[in-house]
């Protein structure tokens, strides 16, 4: 019997999933996963690599390979499963072409039982799975080895789809080999990659058949992404508005990172583009894309007043560790704190908290060379004084504090940490903090997964300006804390001086009330709640026309 936290290779992985006896979809899913993972392998080396550039090779086999197990994941429809073979083929003809400068095709078919294996994987042997992935490796020095091997990962998941039960079994296991010797390429001598791979494998597995939750899952889960250096620079060379055709898979793959993608639909018609569209290279792609987008709907109107089940999905989407009511005494909206802490816990953090916010003795003196953070202190003090019972606003001040003494440190406003045992006391007992929160409180460590999201930090303060103006106009349908909060958050995220890291958080707590104020307004309006339990009417008609309401409201609804 083989547990999940033993899943360390290919032998360990096989086993469980013969033991487990998954459906097809679900093996389908976890080989798809872990050839996501190390898809900004492939893109990277194909974007720089001399010899894939004179081949001119692209990313569309691949992408191909990975849209056919992702909808195939999603929805086990034979009509997907055919298309698989196209997809196979073309990703292995990708590396298989003949290029005068590289001499790939030979060494491809003369060094490598991966290449063998793949012109036929139907009849994939157990074992010798194992040993072709790892081979799919090797055949390169450098970075065709890394090309190599996430290629045979995204090549093994089109398999999996397709094949029968005992083989998808076989494909899933290799796809995630071939994904693990991918990382180790990618990092050369560093093996934490590798072991972050296995990891999030084995927190996949803990989903076991529940496919659609293990498809809404982040693909690192809450852990530290190792190729966000290659994406970052990817993301950056080809940016959202740019002229390229690559716009579409730039956001396909945020999602599928982030753990926010819901367009099933539409993925499962892009995997059935006809297969003469994929061969025609990646502009034909492009638009085909386009034409389905615009048949789904895609884009919302601005001025479009959303639908309250719209944005009661994006609430539960968006968890805040708390509960927006309607106050029945008032009808105004506020926020009741969800929290399943231990309370001696929560004093324990406290008074550590407390004890950091001493460390420094009077700042006030002239003499006391941790003058600079007097700031930070205080921003401490008062987070104890103002969240003394939200978990989750003192597991964000401890965080918050942490940056921005990083940022005093490279001002040199303050000594640096590695030269200063102090400071590295003062910020690692707040980040250790932070973590004891995560770990003893599941409404804190939910916040924090579903907020791991590379767009918001990429919300640019000039794409929030209009946060602060729709704030003013849903504080008037809240109360307490919440409106205040509300108007606050919105001014973090339209301040260019404020970091990244705290403006996304701030963006991140404001969209989610927004949802959840927004569906309360939009159903007092519309008459789904009855008048007793709903927002003051004469406030929701104000709030629920506002122009600036309901242009921010789509633009979050964009972003979650």
């Amino acid at each position: 019997m083989v547990e999940i936290a033993e899943i360390t290779d290919q032998k360990t992985f096989r086993a469980w999933l013969d033991q487990e006896d998954l459906p097809r979809e679900a093996m389908v899913a976890l080989a798809h996963r872990a050839a996501m993972r190390v898809f900004p392998v492939w893109w990277a080396g194909v974007d720089t690599a001399d010899w894939a550039r004179k081949g001119g090779l692209t990313p569309v086999p691949v992408l191909w390979c990975n849209a056919i197990s992702g909808a195939f994941a999603i929805s086990t429809r034979g009509e997907i499963a055919e298309r698989r073979f196209a997809a196979a083929d073309a990703a292995r003809d990708s590396t298989m072409q003949d290029s005068t400068n590289s001499g790939l095709s030979k060494r491809l078919r003369m060094r490598s039982p991966a290449a063998r294996l793949l012109t036929n994987p139907v009849t994939l042997d157990v074992e010798f799975s194992a040993r072709a992935a790892a081979a799919a490796a090797s055949i390169y020095a450098g970075g065709g080895s890394v090309i190599a091997a996430a290629n045979a990962a995204s090549t093994y998941a089109a398999d999996a789809s397709t094949t029968a039960s005992t083989t998808a079994s076989a494909s899933a296991s290799a796809s995630a080999v071939a994904a693990a010797d991918a990382a180790a390429y990618a990092a050369a001598a560093d093996a934490a990659p590798v072991y972050a791979v296995w990891a999030a494998l084995r927190e996949d597995c803990a989903a076991r058949a529940d496919v659609p939750r293990l498809m809404a899952a982040p693909l690192w889960h809450a852990a530290e992404r190792p190729f966000d250096g290659a994406w970052r620079s990817l993301r950056a060379k080809y940016p959202l508005d740019g002229d390229h055709p690559w716009a579409f898979w730039i956001d396909w793959y945020q999602r599928a990172l982030d753990g926010t993608e819901t367009r099933w639909d539409l993925l499962r018609k892009i995997a059935l583009i006809d297969d003469a569209v994929w061969k025609a290279g990646p502009e034909a792609v492009a638009a085909e894309i386009a034409r389905l987008q615009g048949g789904e709907g895609e884009s919302r109107s601005r001025e479009e007043a959303p639908d309250p089940a719209v944005l009661d999905a994006a609430a539960a989407r968006t968890p805040n560790a708390e509960i927006v009511e309607v106050n029945p005494d008032t009808h105004l909206a506020r926020a009741v704190p969800l929290s399943d802490i231990d309370r001696d816990f929560l004093q324990d953090a406290r008074d550590r908290m407390t004890d950091a916010a001493g460390m420094f003795g009077d700042l006030a003196r002239a003499d006391n060379q941790y003058g600079g953070l007097k700031g930070e202190v205080e921003q401490l003090r008062s987070g104890l004084d103002r969240y003394r019972d939200r978990p989750q606003r003192l597991h964000d001040i401890a965080l918050q504090v942490a940056r921005r003494v990083d940022h005093k440190e490279a001002l040199g406003e303050c000594p640096e940490a590695a030269k200063d045992p102090l400071i590295a006391d003062f910020k690692l007992e707040l980040i250790g903090i932070a973590a004891d929160f995560r770990q003893q409180d599941e409404k804190v460590r939910e916040v924090a997964l579903a907020r791991t999201t590379e767009r918001l930090i990429e919300v640019s303060p000039e794409a929030a300006v209009g946060l602060p103006a729709a704030a003013a106009v849903l504080a008037q349908a809240a109360e307490g804390e919440l409106a205040e909060e509300l108007v606050e958050d919105a001014a973090v995220a339209a301040d260019p001086r404020a970091d990244p890291t705290t403006r996304a958080h701030a963006i991140y707590r404001f969209a989610s009330r927004c949802f959840r104020i927004g569906s309360l307004i939009y159903k007092t309006t519309r008459g789904a709640l009855a008048e007793v339990a709903g927002i003051s009417r004469d406030v929701a008609v104000i709030a629920g026309s506002s122009a600036a309401v309901v242009a921010v409201i789509n633009l979050l609804l964009g972003l979650f």
